[in-house]
């Protein structure tokens, strides 16, 4: 086998093995039992008729080497005393086998002793040699030679018995054509009971894969017929049952998550009711409530201190607003508010010192301003004395001044 040649029957193969890998599982179970019932029809059209024919064949031979060997004792007299009327009469027993033909008597000199019917040696080849022990087929006639012995075992003539074959063949013709339509029938018997197998063998398992694509498609409402008790049986009763769980337990779960969004975290999914991986799937549902749950109290405990710290922050503040620096946040909280409480404390105590230091200063101020207020009003005092001696000289410049320019004048 050349290369191109192994490649073209290796890609058809590949071809072959994919278009059936792509059939339906009732085409596979089809084409499987349909190849099985075809070669054992092959098989049975191949072979029996064959063996047929061979048995046939066999059985002939076995019975014309007893028929010959019978009639050749029995006429051993008849040679020995050369009386072939004897030896005829013994041949004519033969008549009544329905294969019977001719028997000849062939003498040592290779000539027809005695022959039934009569005339049958003419135009029929004597035997090569005497006393051969042979079977030949020729003429449609199974010709069967058997050496004729006397007493002390010395041969004295050659029987020839001829059979007719075309008995045995016609017989093997109609077993033959009895096998073929045996086979035929068993062909198609096994084609139509192929399909029906088929068939019913796929059903459940159609079924069950629309089952399974419904699941997978979130529809758990589709219903699953159980037929039997064998292993396809057994298999959508599983099935049923995990679509049966699965209805449980999306229910469990939406149960859970309703009350949920309703507020209410103290609902448990029933892990019992479930075993395997699906216990463990509402136990996981449990414990993410349960955590939820756990932060939600955490939560209110933190509003609750949150609240209690603003209403005190609030206190404080008003104070502040109303200008009593003599308030301070006194209650317990955590780090985080602890923290701001501190630092609004400190700020209150640095708010008041700075006013108290304020006021100290203007304290201080206030007695400043009125020592410059006494002193003030003594230089007022003295400066209006001065003006009033200042007015007098200007006076005394005046008149001096008008005195003057007379005198000028004069």
């Amino acid at each position: 086998m050349n290369g191109p040649q192994a490649a073209r029957e290796g890609s058809l193969a590949t071809r072959l093995q994919a278009r059936f890998a792509a059939l339906p599982i009732r085409g596979k179970l089809v084409v499987m039992m349909s190849a099985v019932i075809v070669l054992i029809t092959g098989v049975l059209l191949v072979h029996y008729p064959r063996r047929e024919r061979q048995l046939a064949r066999e059985a002939l031979d076995l019975k014309a080497t007893a028929l010959a060997q019978l009639v050749a004792q029995a006429a051993r007299v008849g040679v020995e005393f050369e009386d072939p009327v004897s030896v005829e009469g013994v041949l004519s027993n033969l008549r009544s086998d329905p294969d019977f033909v001719r028997a000849i008597v062939w003498s040592a000199d290779h000539e027809p002793f005695a022959a039934v019917p009569e005339g049958a040696a003419r135009g029929v080849e004597p035997p090569a040699a005497v006393g051969l022990s042979e079977q030949l087929e020729a003429g449609g006639l199974l010709r069967t030679l058997v050496p004729v012995r006397g007493p002390n075992g010395d041969v004295l003539a050659t029987l020839e018995l001829g059979l007719d074959l075309a008995r045995i063949r016609a017989d093997a013709t109609r077993g033959i054509l009895a096998t073929v339509g045996l086979a035929l029938a068993i062909l198609v018997f096994g084609l139509v009971a192929a399909f029906r197998i088929g068939r019913m063998l796929s059903r459940p398992v159609v079924r069950a894969l629309d089952a399974l694509e419904a699941v997978a498609a979130g529809d758990l409402e589709t219903e699953v017929v159980v037929e039997g008790d064998d292993e396809l049986g057994r298999m959508s009763a599983a099935l049923r049952r995990v679509m049966d769980t699965l209805r449980g337990l999306t229910g469990e779960i939406a149960a859970v998550c309703a009350a949920v969004r309703n507020g209410d975290l103290a609902v448990r999914g029933d892990a019992a009711r479930f075993e395997g991986g699906f216990g463990a799937v509402v136990g996981a549902v449990n414990d993410v409530v349960e955590s939820l749950e756990a932060s939600h109290h955490a939560i209110e405990d933190e509003h609750e201190r949150a609240q209690a710290f603003l209403a005190d922050l609030g206190q404080v503040i008003e104070a502040l607003a109303a200008g009593d620096l003599t308030v301070r946040m006194s209650g317990a909280y955590d780090e985080r508010f602890d923290r701001v409480k501190d630092a609004l404390n400190q700020s209150i105590d640095r708010l008041d010192q700075a006013f108290s230091e304020v006021k100290a200063a203007a304290d201080q101020v206030a007695a400043g301003s009125g020592e410059i207020n006494k002193g003030s009003r003594a230089l007022a005092e003295g400066a209006s004395d001065q003006a009033g001696g200042l007015q007098q000289v200007t006076s005394s410049v005046q008149d001096l001044a008008t005195r003057t320019r007379q005198n000028t004048e004069h």
